[in-house]
Formats: structure tokens, C-alpha cells, sequence
């Protein structure tokens, strides 16, 4: 492994590095090293999980050292030993690393990857009890049930899995790496190998990484448990010193915001009284003798009648004054100040001073609820910790008292009703039970809902609330952290070290463009209102047609919401022309997949998506899914499973989410000073370290391009991956729009002027792809990986001396794939194909040739559209001899010589000479029918041979290429030989009666039969071909029935109008 030097630290990274991995790496240890917080984006692909594994541990290896070496120089002086004289410096913190990101899936990726470096640190990973839990019992509770039940076994020392922690001193593996084959307990493991273990062990694998985060060198953990002050703080870390990385981080700010804001709804208003209610029942039973407090029913004695009673009204007040609070006229909710929250806790007695008693209170009635639903089918209650949730909120315990007002400042209290009828919710408690939220008795809900919330908009909190403990250094890095001005005001830190990286793909890899219009000339603008338009549908569907038509392998296509992909699903299963839908369109080139809305569904929609895929006797599948969905974040789609991405429309968070209006509204005013002047000057200050405060319409398009950022980066996922990107919505030509995309995509970013130049460039670039075999590099570089994982893994789990030898040869070549940088790949020409494929198809190249030696050219060049398959031509390659080029009449006479079918009657040259002058003389009669007519009698004889006949007409000899073309029409068209042959006879008629006066009707009458003919076209590009042929050979107006096939083939206009 290269040991690479970087600001004086140095860093063993296992490949060797890319410019922007060195870039990337050095920005980490010049944050590390200043005691700074940086924001780091770089490309999926890119190797940023690795770059700052490495950097960080390089770091922290080196300052170990540094501690190290500085406590053997020094040398203590007299009276250190006894207390007198100079006192001992104590020992420095070596920084611990926590490693955070959104979802365990992603860290299990980060745990594969700290797998590839010679690091290894004492590690462990944070889980719920919810996906550690091995008991039996305890495993298939939830929630609050089943922590209590968990704490209950622990404290009498019930649950074996517990003890053994202690017994065996927890969970021991063995190490693929050491020769001995030694157990340790230091071994690298992601969740499930650790739920895995723990498991065959029978060793509780929540306690054990409980257990050793206590000197654990580096954690890893959802970022939630730690912006959530409720899970840090049972979590009991020590951050003094810590390094925190937040790995895919564009989502940070959402989730800080979320973690300091709470809901309670009038249904867990009654439930927390139906609590309290029951433990009244119980407390009165077991005081007139009516049960035992058998296994501490009554948790403690502090937990009298007179408490519960004063606790239910203490609810019961709170209900009343919540239902008083008036709304504005016409409106369901309304707002209030953040501090408006504290009177409606004080009017119930709730204050400072009495929060921390209340809080006992409620905790005393949890456990005693859950004491008597254990055994029972009582539902799981968690009303009352919604409940402590809020009051833990609005009390935060890591704020002073006088601290409370202003940290409210970017709060906001509102009251809003819910219409539970709606959701036909019943409530079937009592009438003593129920409260002003609900009608008594079993019957359905007549009064509206109302739900307190209290919002949080400045996700900077939960930072501030972290460097406050005494972390060292925020570490923010993602894919998609552009603009990074809006993050860093989001945050409220200055971030002084920041870095945008490029991509290490290269420009032939990477097509990027906006199409404004569809085939039907639409505005393809997706706004709520245009995109239930039926024009906007159809041609949006034209569109997706095409694009799967001419796009291999798979396709993913990415909706603003569920609401639009459902709307334009409806809309797409509809019939439509020829009694076909678009969806129906779609499936003849692609296996349709939709993204379910269901997550126990999503896995089974994935399979088949990846099976139809990689299935070469299919051609691909399209998956329509929506931005923000599990397809558009954190979902590896690399190679053939995305070669290309489509975004429909702009994906703006809903602007009747009540949420989002005010937190436009606040930014509004916090850009004038509304909220600023209220604040402290040390607010203030860190209020303005971003450089351009944001505006509310500035960061609502910044939330819908984040989406589209991460949505684009499903489609490069590594340095030989090529993709096409489609943006389908004329806003994204707009410059505020641009620049919120990703740096290293604003490069390539282009505007199509109309769809077929989109579809033309889309071709070009797909074919250029296919000519530098970067497909067939990928499925080699595929193969390869599997086969070096596959010999590990044998090398890993078979003794030293059992182990299977792996071919030399086959490690070296895998080696070669996998080296970097990749060399430059040598493309190998295509092969002609066999006589027997030849057939007519030959025939056709020749006419091509034909064309280009008799001088015909359209300026309506069809080179950019993939109309013929190579496989399936002679290559131009092969068209040439050691004397040079071979006429149109050599050639013929050299495909006729190898193909031994009769399906291809002999030509001989002197009769091809009369059928290009008989061509000519065509051309003079403006192509009537009679020409016509006399084309289709050329070359008829009664010679067998197919030799000239001086005593009959050279129009009458057999073997010329329009009576081979009729017969190859017969052949290949079948039944529909007449129907194509009479819309021959009609543009005759109609170009005899123009006679060249007006070229947009002959036009028109080519386009209507070439869209007769296209259905007849489709399912073989090979007839494509045949058609130009029909037309070079029939009309001596080839230029514009070209221009009439390409207006239809890039869907110029609708093809089924």
C-alpha cells in the first residue's frame, strides 16, 4: 500500500490516488490539524468514504506519536514522585472518531470499505434495541414496550445474553488477517455481522457495542443519535476532543431541525389520560384489597391516588386550554411565538421549577403501564413519551434558564385541527376517560383534532449544542453539498476549510442536457398545473419512448413526488392511438418497474428491476420512481442498471406544507433583521458568519436541487461508469437553477434546442461509448471484482494449508483491471459477418455506396441515428482491397459470389450501369406513376441465367436491384408488401401532380407513408435500411423522402398523430 505524505502527516492509503483524492485528503488533515469544520463534497464514485477513513486514522495515528514521543522527552523534576516542586502535566486526549451518516445500510458500506486499509482501530457500532435485540421475546416487541421489557430483564439479571457480556467479556471473532487465526474483540464488524455473531455466541450484541464505545477509538452510529439530544444522552459519550464526521450530509439540516421538534396530537392527549385513568383503577383496587401489588404493580409509593388525580387534571386543563385558543378566520391553524409554549404549560402548572417532578410523575406511569400490559394484548402506549418528548424540549437540560428565550427565537408554536373523520378513528373509551378532543362513548370522532406542535427552524441548535460538549472538528461530506454557502448558513458554523472536488470520470463519459420540449413540441415545464395537461402527458410520454428506444440497458426516470407518478401513470395506461398506450409503447423496448410507496415492497420491485437488467437475452427496464424516494438516495445503481437518468420536472418541496411556508417566511425575516435584532449579540455574530444570508425563495429552489443532485448521482457510481443525464423541464436552463447543481456536473451541462437534437446527441453519445468498449470494460471489471472477492474469501475462511492456489495468470490479469490509473482501451474493428447473414442486407450496403458514388446527399445526414445495426452491415473497413476502393458493380458482384442463397437473383454489371441510367431518366419525369412503372418492370426476362438479352430492352432484364428490392420487400414484409407498394403509387400521383412546384407537399406526402411504414420498421432496424432503399431506388427525390424519415424517426412531430 502507498504511503503518501500529505501536509506532514503520513497516510497509508491501499490504491494509488487520483488528484482529487490528494486534494481530498489534504483538506481533511488541514481541518484536523487547525481545529477547524469543513465542508467536503465529492462525487459518488470518487472514493471519499476511503480518502477520509484514511486521512482521519493517518492523523490520529500520527498525533498518538507526537503524545507518545513528547511523554518519553519529558523528564519530570525533583518533587514530581513526592508532591513537591513542579506539577505533572496531564497526559493529552487522543481524539476519538465518530462516524456517523444517515442509515445503517450506509455505514455497513463505510465498515467495507475501513476493511481495505491496514487501519485498525478498536471499533464499534451504535444500534437500537430494536435491530440488536437477539431474545427471543424481548426481539419481537417495539418501541417503549420493548426497551422497558429489556431494562426489567436486565435488572433482575433474567436475559443470559445479558450476563454473558460480562461472563465472556463480550463478543469474540476471529481475524481472517492473523495467521494464528487468534479471536478478538477488536475485529471490524457491521451490524449484521454482529447481530450474526452475537447470536452463535449467545452474547447480547446490544450491551457488548454499548459496552465498548466507552473506549472505543472509532464509533459508528446513525447521525440522528447524536442531533437528537434524547439519544445522546443515553448514549453517556465523552465528545471532549472527538472528531465527528457526518457522512452523506446534504439531509443533516432536516434531521437537526426534526430532532428539536415535537408533535402531540389530541389522541395522545386522551391516551396519557386513559393511562393515568387505568393506573388510577389499578392503585384503588390494590388499596381496597380488590388485587396484590403483586411484582411491583405500584413502582413506587410516591405514586399515590392523590398524584395520579392531580396528574389527570393537570391533562385534562391542558386539553381545555388548548381547545379555547381561537384560529383566524377562514383558517385550521394557527401560529405563535416559540415561547408561546411555555404559557401553555405554565397555565397546567408546569413550570422550571416543577418540570423536573412532573417529568418523575411521568416516568413512574410509564413503567407502571407497561407492568400491567405485560402478558396482555393491551397495545403498546407511547402517548405519555410523546408527552416527556415535548416538555424535554421545551426544558432543554443543556441550556441555562436564562438561555430558554432565546433559544426559542427560531421556534414556532402552532395549534392546528385535523379532521379524524377523514381517518374514521374511533374512540372507544369512556365517557369519564374522554377529553374535549374526542366525543364520549364508542362512536365516531364529531370534533376536529387538534395537535400542539412545536417546530424548530434553525437546524444550527444541535450543532451548537455538540461544539459546546467539546468536539474538536465537524467533518460534513456528501455527493451533493452544493451551494455550500446555504449549508453553512444553514448550520450556523463558519466552516473555514471547504472543497468542491471534480469527478474522475472523464467528459466522453458523462452527458448532461436539458430538454425544454417533446417530440409534439410541448414545454415539457412539469408545475402543478401543467403536468395534468393531456398534451403534456402525451408528449412526455412520446419522449420516454423514444428515449427507451435508443438508450441500452437500464433507465431510471425520477418523478417531483408519488402524487405526480401516480397522476402520470393513470395517464400513461390510458389507450391511446392505435389502441396502444404509452406504458404498452415503453414495454416493447423495456421492462417497466414502478417504485412502490410500500418499503416491504421495494425490495422485491429492486430484484426484478436488477434482474431484468442484467438479463442479456432482455433489452433493460425502466424504473419510475420519485425524488427523495429510497431509488433516488443511497441506492447503488451502477453500470448497465443506470445508463441513463430522466428528471421529470423540478422537484419543489410542496408549497401547501406548512412547514415550508414558514420556514420561507423566517428566513424572509431574519434576511431584514426581524429575528436578528431579538437575538444576543453572540447569536448575532455566528448568525452572520455565512457569507450571503438566504432568502426564502432561494432556499426552497436550493431543497429542490438537492434532490436533483442526489437524483444524478444515481448515474456514475465509479471511474469507468458512463451515464446520460435528462433533465425534462425548461427551468433548468435558468442560471440561479444551474448553479445550484453540482460543481463538477456544470460543465456539461447543455440546452437542447428541440427534442431531436437531444435525441440525435443522445444517440452520439452512446455510440461513442460502444466504439471505446467502455460496456464491455465495466462487465470485465465486474467479473474481476467478484473473482478477487471470491478468492479472498476462500483465502479467508480455508486454513493456511488447505487453501485452494489461484491461477497466477488470472491474479495478474485482474490485477491489470483493476490498477490505476486504467490505461487506454484499444478498440478492436468489427468482424464481417458470415455469408449466410449477408443475404440482401449486403445488397443494401452497396446501394449505399451506390448513393454516395452517384453523388446523392442529403443535407439531412442520418449518421447520428443508430438506423443500421453494424453487426449486421459490411463495415466500411472491409470495403476495400490492396488496390484500393472497388466500385459499386465490384462489390455487388463480390457479395453475389459468396452468398449462396437464391434469394438474390445475379446482377451483372452492364445491367446495374442501365439501372443508374434508367434512374436518370426517372428523375426527369419528376417520379410518376409511370416511372414508377417502369421501375418495377426493370430487369424482367426469361433467361434463366439472368445474363443480358440484346434483342429485348435493358428496362426488361432480369436481375436488376429494383426487382431484387421488390423481392426482398416480399420477403420481409409479408402481407403488407401491397399496402407499402400503393403508398409508393400515391406520392407518385401526388409528385405528378405537383410536379415539383411545391416540395413541403411532397414532403408531407412522404412523412404519411413513412408513417404507414414505421410500425413495419420497428421491430427490426435491418427494414429501416430496406426503406431507404425503397426510396433511392423508386423516386429520384431521395433527399427529401430522407428528411421526411429523419423529421419522423427524431419525432420532430408526434409519430401517432
Amino acid at each position: 500500500m502507498p504511503l503518501l505524505n500529505i501536509r506532514e502527516v503520513l497516510v497509508d492509503f491501499p490504491y494509488e490516488p487520483y488528484d482529487c483524492q490528494l486534494d481530498y485528503m489534504g483538506k481533511v488533515i488541514e481541518a484536523l490539524q487547525g481545529e477547524n469544520d469543513a465542508l467536503l463534497e465529492s462525487p459518488t464514485g470518487t472514493g471519499k468514504t476511503l480518502c477520509l477513513l484514511c486521512a482521519v486514522l493517518g492523523w490520529r495515528r500520527a498525533n498518538l506519536e507526537e503524545v507518545k514521543r513528547k511523554a518519553k522527552t519529558r523528564r519530570p523534576t525533583f518533587g514530581d514522585v513526592t508532591g513537591g516542586g513542579a506539577v505533572i502535566e496531564a497526559p493529552q486526549v487522543i481524539s476519538r472518531i465518530i462516524y456517523s451518516s444517515r442509515t445503517h445500510g450506509q455505514l455497513s458500506q463505510v465498515v467495507n470499505e475501513l476493511k481495505k486499509t491496514s487501519y485498525r482501530p478498536e471499533t464499534t457500532i451504535i444500534g437500537s434495541r430494536q435491530q440488536l435485540c437477539i431474545h427471543p421475546r424481548v426481539s419481537l416487541e417495539v418501541g417503549t414496550k420493548q426497551n422497558h421489557s429489556c431494562r426489567v430483564l436486565t435488572a433482575s439479571r433474567g436475559c443470559h445474553y445479558y450476563n454473558n457480556v460480562d461472563k465472556s467479556g463480550g463478543i469474540v471473532v476471529s481475524n481472517p488477517e492473523d495467521k494464528d487465526n487468534k479471536k478478538s474483540t477488536s475485529v471490524v464488524l457491521d451490524i449484521e455481522d454482529l447481530v450474526k455473531s452475537g447470536k452463535s455466541q449467545e452474547v447480547c450484541p446490544y450491551y457488548h457495542s454499548k459496552g465498548k464505545s466507552k473506549n472505543a477509538e472509532l464509533i459508528f452510529m446513525p447521525y440522528n443519535y447524536l442531533v437528537d439530544p434524547k439519544i445522546r444522552a443515553t448514549l453517556n459519550l465523552n465528545l471532549k476532543d472527538a472528531i465527528i464526521i457526518f457522512d452523506e450530509a446534504h439531509n443533516l439540516a432536516k434531521v437537526c431541525s426534526m430532532a428539536a421538534s415535537s408533535d402531540l396530537s389530541g389522541r395522545e392527549v386522551a391516551g396519557c389520560i386513559s393511562d393515568v385513568q387505568r393506573c388510577i383503577d389499578a392503585i384503588q383496587q390494590v388499596s381496597g384489597g380488590g388485587i396484590p401489588n403483586i411484582g411491583g404493580l405500584i413502582p413506587d409509593e410516591s405514586l399515590d391516588l392523590p398524584t395520579l388525580l392531580r396528574l389527570k387534571e393537570m391533562l385534562l386543563d391542558f386539553e381545555e386550554k388548548v381547545a379555547s385558543i381561537g384560529f383566524p378566520r377562514g383558517s385550521d391553524h394557527t401560529v405563535k411565538q416559540g415561547k408561546f409554549i411555555l404559557e401553555l404549560f405554565e397555565a397546567v402548572g408546569v413550570t422550571l421549577k416543577t418540570k423536573d417532578v412532573f417529568m418523575d410523575i411521568l416516568d413512574k406511569v410509564v413503567s407502571m403501564v407497561m407492568t400491567m400490559n405485560e402478558g396482555s394484548s393491551h397495545k403498546k402506549s407511547t402517548a405519555i413519551q410523546n408527552l416527556v418528548s415535548l416538555v424535554n424540549l421545551v426544558f432543554p437540560e443543556y441550556l441555562a434558564p436564562e438561555s430558554y428565550l432565546e433559544h426559542m427565537e427560531l421556534h414556532r408554536t402552532i395549534i392546528r385541527e385535523n379532521d379524524p373523520n377523514k381517518n374514521n378513528f374511533k374512540n372507544k373509551s369512556n365517557s369519564r376517560n374522554s377529553s374535549n378532543f374526542f366525543s364520549g362513548g364508542p362512536v365516531m370522532m364529531k370534533r376536529k383534532e387538534r395537535i400542539v406542535c412545536y417546530w424548530c427552524f434553525d437546524s444550527g441548535i444541535a450543532m451548537r449544542a455538540l461544539k459546546g460538549l467539546g468536539v474538536r472538528s465537524f467533518l460534513l461530506t456528501s455527493g451533493t453539498l452544493s451551494p455550500m454557502d446555504s449549508v453553512a448558513y444553514e448550520m450556523k458554523l463558519p466552516f473555514e476549510v471547504r472543497l468542491e472536488n471534480p469527478h474522475v470520470a472523464q467528459k466522453h463519459q458523462v452527458f448532461l442536457s436539458v430538454l425544454p420540449r417533446g417530440p409534439g413540441k410541448v414545454e415539457l415545464k412539469g408545475t402543478y398545473r401543467n403536468r395534468s395537461s393531456s398534451q403534456y402527458q402525451r408528449d412526455l410520454g412520446a419522449a420516454l419512448v423514444n428515449f427507451c428506444r435508443i438508450i441500452p440497458h437500464g433507465v431510471l426516470v425520477f418523478f417531483p413526488s408519488y402524487a405526480a407518478l401516480d397522476s402520470m401513470i393513470t395517464a400513461w395506461r390510458a389507450p391511446g392511438p392505435r389502441n396502444r398506450s404509452v406504458l404498452d409503447q415503453v414495454s416493447t423496448f423495456k421492462h417497466v418497474v414502478i417504485e412502490p410507496r410500500n418499503s416491504s415492497q421495494f425490495g422485491e420491485a429492486m430484484t426484478d428491476y436488477r434482474e431484468k437488467v442484467e438479463d442479456e437475452s432482455k433489452s433493460g427496464a425502466v424504473l419510475m420512481a420519485v425524488c427523495r424516494g429510497k431509488s433516488s438516495e443511497g441506492m447503488d445503481f451502477s453500470d448497465r442498471q443506470a445508463r441513463a437518468v430522466l428528471i421529470v420536472g423540478f422537484p419543489y418541496p410542496s408549497s401547501y406544507d406548512l412547514r415550508v411556508v414558514l420556514k420561507k417566511r423566517l428566513l424572509d425575516q431574519a434576511r431584514s433583521g426581524g429575528i436578528m435584532g431579538r437575538v444576543s449579540e453572540g447569536a448575532s455574530q455566528r448568525m452572520k458568519m455565512a457569507k450571503n444570508a438566504m432568502s426564502g425563495d432561494r432556499w426552497y429552489l436550493i431543497q429542490a436541487a438537492v434532490a436533483v443532485n442526489q437524483a444524478m448521482g444515481r448515474t456514475i457510481r465509479h471511474k469507468d461508469d458512463f451515464g446520460a443525464i435528462i433533465l425534462c423541464d425548461p427551468r433548468y436552463s435558468r442560471s440561479d437553477v444551474r448553479g445550484s447543481l453540482s460543481k463538477w456536473l456544470r460543465p456539461y451541462l447543455q440546452v437542447s434546442k428541440n427534442f431531436g437534437q437531444c435525441l440525435r446527441s443522445v444517440v452520439q453519445f452512446f455510440n461513442n461509448t460502444k466504439k471505446l468498449g467502455l460496456d464491455e470494460i465495466a462487465v470485465k471489471l465486474k467479473r474481476a471484482k467478484a473473482l478477487r472477492s471470491k478468492s479472498k474469501k476462500s483465502r479467508s475462511t480455508i486454513g493456511k494449508s488447505m487453501r485452494k492456489r489461484v491461477d497466477e495468470e488470472t491474479l495478474r490479469n485482474d490485477f491489470k483491471l483493476l490498477s490505476r490509473p486504467r490505461k487506454k482501451v484499444s478498440v478492436t474493428p468489427p468482424q464481417p459477418p458470415k455469408p449466410a447473414e449477408v443475404q440482401h442486407l449486403g445488397l443494401f450496403s452497396a446501394l449505399k455506396e451506390a448513393r454516395t458514388d452517384s453523388g446523392i446527399e442529403s443535407k439531412a445526414r442520418t449518421e447520428n441515428i443508430k438506423l443500421e445495426d453494424k453487426d449486421s452491415f459490411i463495415p466500411l473497413e472491409s470495403r476495400t482491397t490492396s488496390t484500393g476502393s472497388i466500385s459499386f458493380s465490384e462489390r455487388l458482384m463480390q457479395l453475389q459470389k459468396k452468398s449462396s442463397s437464391s434469394a438474390i437473383p445475379k446482377v451483372r454489371p452492364e445491367t446495374i450501369t442501365q439501372k443508374l441510367k434508367q434512374n436518370q431518366r426517372l428523375s426527369s419525369t419528376s417520379g410518376s406513376r409511370q416511372g414508377l412503372k417502369r421501375s418495377r418492370n426493370i430487369g424482367r426476362s426469361s433467361s434463366s441465367s439472368g445474363g443480358p438479352d440484346k434483342s429485348k430492352k435493358p428496362a426488361k432484364r432480369k436481375g436488376s436491384s429494383a426487382s431484387q428490392l421488390l423481392r426482398a420487400m416480399k420477403v420481409e414484409f409479408g402481407e403488407d408488401y401491397k399496402r407499402i407498394t400503393n403508398a409508393l403509387g400515391v406520392i407518385g400521383k401526388v409528385r405528378k401532380r405537383i410536379k415539383g412546384k411545391s416540395e413541403a407537399e411532397e414532403r408531407s406526402a412522404w412523412e404519411e407513408f413513412w408513417t404507414q411504414m414505421l410500425p413495419y420498421l420497428t421491430p427490426s432496424e435491418n427494414r429501416i435500411a430496406l426503406a431507404k432503399s425503397i426510396a433511392r431506388e423508386f423516386m429520384s427525390s431521395y433527399p427529401i423522402a430522407e428528411k421526411a424519415l429523419v423529421h419522423l424517426l427524431n419525432h420532430e412531430r408526434d409519430v401517432d398523430s
